[in-house]
């Protein structure tokens, strides 16, 4: 006869990925059991009444980045508060940083301090210099590896040359390109052009990052991976204008997957002229058109992915938007 549970969660509502239904939860150990109503209460260790609530199976936030006010343990107790029971953060290699180092430092910390199950993205600030980590950083057991297409002005770009050798190296290896799709060339000339003041910036960010170059490098990020037959995941998508060029490559079968944040589907452009810099994210907040049209993609699965994006910085945020930090 097989053991009673350790715990039994009853008559919550259970949400899976086929939907929602009432139903009991028994967790053996650290494995949930089984999930059937009515499940029987005798021998239990614990029992949990969850009536009027939803049980959630352990929510996985595969968009972390520990590195600016927080570290690897408080992000992995925030993040547990909320019911998250992985993440995976971004080992990020700034300009004149080693992958390899930052990666070993990152897993070092989190086999140390997170109180949650992790794993690691790679990134880089310094493609062309820092692509040839990428081979030990694997056999390391990392195997997304992100790109940035814009922040020209800042260092931060691949261009296209090494962005499509990038994903010719993570196609040979069994990898994944990832890339923050914007158009470093036009967002920075239109931030030259309408960025000219404190008082304008904030009336102007969406502006100088317009959704049709977030929708360009989209297509042109895919367009690589196509030729080098490198599965592509895109990053924080905000805008409807992408999604049919990302639902083409799946329905011709490429390994195309999307994500986007919960502050792309609940929030509008409006917030950034109403809140300043506390909303200042790159990309940026879109219109109440784009925001139905990602819960649109979202429910028809070519948006596959909701992640955070945690990236918080200060609260207290003074003078020039242009010089406040991007934030989520």
């Amino acid at each position: 006869m097989e053991k009673q549970f350790d715990l039994l969660l009853v008559g919550g509502t259970v949400v899976t990925g086929e939907g929602m239904r009432r139903a009991d939860v028994g967790v053996r150990g650290e494995v949930i059991a089984t999930v059937e109503p009515d499940l029987p209460r005798e021998g239990a260790k614990e029992v949990v009444d969850a009536t009027g609530k939803y049980v959630f199976p352990g929510i996985i936030d595969v968009h972390v980045h520990p590195v600016y006010l927080d570290t690897v343990e408080d992000c992995s107790r925030v993040a547990a508060y909320g019911g998250t029971t992985t993440l995976l953060h971004y080992a990020y290699a700034r300009t004149g940083d080693s992958l390899l180092q930052k990666v070993e430092e990152m897993l070092e910390d989190g086999l140390a301090h997170s109180l949650l199950d992790f794993s690691l993205h790679g990134g880089m600030f310094e493609a062309p210099k820092q692509l040839q980590d990428v081979p030990q950083v694997f056999e390391m057991g990392v195997r997304t590896f992100k790109f940035f297409m814009p922040y020209i002005k800042q260092g931060w770009t691949t261009d296209d040359y090494h962005l499509i050798k990038g994903m010719d190296m993570l196609a040979d290896l069994g990898g994944m390109a990832m890339v923050h799709a914007e158009n470093g060339g036009a967002i920075d000339y239109m931030e030259d052009k309408y960025l000219t003041g404190p008082s304008a910036a904030a009336k102007y960010f969406n502006i100088t990052r317009p959704a049709a170059m977030e929708e360009e490098a989209i297509f042109r990020a895919i367009r690589m991976a196509e030729v080098m037959e490198c599965p592509l995941y895109i990053v924080h998508n905000t805008t409807v204008r992408a999604i049919r060029h990302i639902r083409e490559a799946q329905e011709a079968g490429m390994p195309v997957y999307a994500e986007t944040c919960p502050q792309y589907l609940t929030l509008t452009q409006e917030i950034i002229e109403e809140r300043g810099a506390l909303a200042k994210i790159g990309p940026p907040i879109r219109t109440a058109e784009d925001r139905a049209g990602l819960w649109d993609a979202l429910a028809q699965g070519t948006i596959q992915v909701v992640a955070t994006d945690h990236a918080p910085k200060h609260k207290d945020i003074h003078g020039d938007f242009l010089e406040q930090p991007f934030g989520s």
